[in-house]
Formats: C-alpha cells, structure tokens, sequence
C-alpha cells in the first residue's frame, strides 16, 4: 500500500505541476494585457492549483524525507539537481505567499522575481520528472 500510494502522490504532483506551470505562464501574460478581469481569473487559477501542488509536493517529499535526513547527518554527495528543485521550489513558495499576502496587482518586482524563479524551478522539475518517467510509469502499471 505504501508503494502505490508513492506513485499515486508522484501522478498528482505531475499533474497539479502542469497546472500550475501553465496558469503561472498565462497569468504572466494577462499581466500584459488591460483587461483586469482576465488578468484575475488567471490568478486565482494559479493560486488555487498552487496551493494543491505545495500540498501534494510537501507529501512527496515528506515520503523521500530520508533523502533530505541524509544531508543533515553527513554531507554526501547527492544529486545536486534536486537539491537545486527543492530550494527554487522553497523560493517560489515564499515569494507566492508574499505576493499572496501582500501584493498588488500585476507585474510587481516581487512578481517578476517569483516568475523568473517559477520558470527555472519549471525546467528542473520538467528535468526531474524525465529522469524518472520510466520508474513512475512502471510503478502506476502496477498499481
């Protein structure tokens, strides 16, 4: 049960990532637009499929949490990649709060700042994910 429960947490990660990449990319660009309403939809499309994608992320990495205990006993080497993920994953989250408590419309620094940190967080989790397609694909056959 464990086993397919990682690989079912692992499809809704993939699927609330695309979500969320996409609506951040199209929030992007209602944000160049004059259209407020659009603008908005796209916003709380983002916020919303955000919000289960931290939730889904933080049980996927709280089933890997022994890869992240193993960097606090002893520093060995481990892929940098996903270390990597994990602090743009952290930055994206904080400056989304901030934006979310305290911003103020459309392409605000702390909005582009948390744009231009969505993107490369995007190419490394596309990176992460093809890493391990075949492994996800193998373990939802066997669910």
């Amino acid at each position: 049960m464990k086993i397919r429960s990682l690989f079912i947490v692992d499809l809704f990660l993939v699927l609330f990532f695309i979500s969320t990449v996409y609506t951040g990319i199209a929030l992007h660009m209602a944000g160049h637009s004059d259209e407020h309403v659009v603008w908005h939809n796209w916003a709380v499309a983002h916020v919303l499929f955000s919000l289960f994608f931290v939730i889904v992320a933080v049980l996927h990495i709280k089933q890997h949490w022994g890869w992240y205990k193993s960097l606090v006993q002893k520093f060995v080497h481990k892929k940098k990649v996903t270390l990597i993920l994990t602090v743009a994953f952290l930055l994206v989250v904080l400056t989304g709060l901030f934006l979310l408590c305290f911003g103020e419309g459309a392409n605000t620094p702390v909005g582009l700042l948390h744009y231009k940190i969505g993107i490369f967080m995007g190419i490394l989790g596309i990176g992460h994910f093809l890493k391990r397609y075949k492994i996800l694909a193998k373990g939802l056959k066997s669910c």
